[in-house]
């Protein structure tokens, strides 16, 4: 079926929330001068890609890993530049990495980023800037600056797959939408779309002509009540436009959904929550926050909001990525990380903000003084709420114990910043009795008691 896209341009005024959460460094700073990619294992692992600083004389760029939470980094692949990451299927990661003077290549990871196997080379001159594969690995696409490569057979022999992508195209970004197994391929001369594994490749109709496309992310929707019924792509381009394609029929629409600063999109997320059943995305731009870079986050359907409290001016967003911890009621936390590109030694700084479901700010004016409420209603079933107060900016604790003083979940665990907060505890997976929460900030430590009854 022939592939037909076309644009619409809307304005979107929806009522938006109030994060209170705000980015802090990581303790170590991975080897490099700036950020090219991050992504985060299943099992938690940090990788990133970093540029090298002046000369191979001075700081090396590569493949870095973290195995906690960004404090300490191993340097597993050094060389002269990183360019890019991609997790595909079973725990396997790929990279695109230039230890000059060697070409640049794709490597293979098969053990969460310790070691890394080269699997193919380009010419001198050329780059990979993006990787995706499908298949259980076995077919892989490399987007370079002479369009799409692909190997079906695990990376052993590469051929050129450009059918229908003009010449010059720089490949930017590569995306496998899982639920159709197309791919989608961003680039200098738009996007276009493959449903035959790169065989030919359909063009993006209705973007401006030469219109760079930079990211490209698929949202789908939730297994069940949920008013988004079928698969989107979200375009972000380098002046910094989102666009919305919808799928119907191998998409069929495509819609400019917003409008950014004139910063070129260097990162896009979402994450489904179960807790509260809500569609979580954010964006990086290229720019400073107080020139209108940054990062913006959207909750549901509600329009982008930006959100760099705690990244210094000078910040560079150079990648996004995020990691979904799970609780007593499913994903409870997601913490997102955005690296920036300095281009200076030690230029290569990742920043980490967590966003715990269940919190919210009540108000942001500082209090005078720490407090913590009485849970309401007490005694409660299923649910209580818990207030408190931080007169400052600090990294808060909020944890709930049984009556042996075992500690059965942790609330919150992240900077806030001063205000009132409230959050909403849900006792329906423990037994009726006694608990008591802890709240702990600076140098404030309080205990309350609570009473569950069903």
């Amino acid at each position: 079926m022939k592939t037909i896209i076309f644009i619409l341009a809307i304005i979107t005024a929806i009522t938006t929330k109030s994060f209170s959460q705000q980015w802090v460094q990581t303790g170590g700073i991975p080897d490099g001068a700036g950020v090219t990619e991050i992504v985060v294992t299943p099992l938690g692992t940090i990788l990133a890609t970093t540029a090298s600083w002046s000369s191979l004389s001075g700081t090396l760029g590569g493949v870095r890993r973290s195995t906690d939470g960004g404090a300490n980094w191993d340097n597993v692949l050094e060389g002269f530049n990183g360019r890019t990451l991609h997790l595909g299927q079973n725990g396997v990661t790929f990279a695109s990495f230039w230890p000059f003077p060697m070409d640049e290549a794709v490597y293979r990871s098969t053990n969460d980023g310790v070691n890394w196997t080269r699997l193919h080379s380009v010419p001198t001159g050329d780059n990979i800037f993006s990787i995706a594969s499908k298949n259980n690995n076995n077919t892989i696409f490399i987007g370079t600056r002479n369009g799409v490569k692909r190997s079906t057979n695990a990376g052993v022999n590469w051929s050129y797959v450009n059918t229908g992508i003009p010449a010059n195209s720089w490949v930017r970004d590569l995306e496998l939408d899982t639920s159709t197994g197309s791919v989608a391929a961003a680039t200098t001369n738009g996007v276009f779309v493959t449903t035959n594994d790169g065989a030919s490749w359909l063009m993006g109709t209705g973007l401006a002509p030469g219109d760079t496309i930079v990211k490209i992310m698929f949202n789908y929707p939730f297994p069940s009540a949920d008013d988004l019924l079928e698969t989107r792509a979200v375009y972000g381009s380098d002046d910094g436009a989102l666009y919305y394609a919808f799928e119907k029929s191998d998409y069929t629409s495509l819609v400019l959904y917003t409008l950014f600063s004139d910063a070129e999109t260097t990162g896009m997320l979402e994450c489904l929550l179960r807790v509260d059943n809500q569609r979580y995305r954010g964006v990086a731009q290229f720019g400073p926050p107080n020139n209108q870079g940054g990062f913006r986050l959207s909750i549901g359907e509600d329009a982008f909001q930006e959100l760099n409290m705690g990244l210094p001016n000078q910040t560079l967003p150079s990648a996004l990525s995020y990691y979904a911890k799970s609780g007593m009621d499913g994903v409870s936390e997601v913490t997102f990380y955005l690296g920036s590109f300095e281009n200076s030694v030690d230029g290569a700084k990742i920043y980490q903000l967590t966003y715990m479901v269940g919190i919210q700010q009540i108000s942001s004016g500082a209090p005078s003084s720490y407090r913590l409420e009485q849970n309401y209603p007490n005694p409660f079933n299923p649910s209580t709420k818990i207030s408190f107060d931080l007169p400052s900016g600090a990294f808060t604790r909020l944890t709930v114990y049984n009556s042996l003083g075992q500690e059965i979940a942790l609330l919150v665990n992240s900077k806030l910043s001063s205000g009132k907060y409230e959050y909403t505890f849900n006792g329906a997976k423990f037994p009726s009795g006694v608990y008591f929460y802890k709240l702990e900030s600076e140098d404030f430590v309080e205990t309350k008691r609570m009473v569950l009854v069903k």
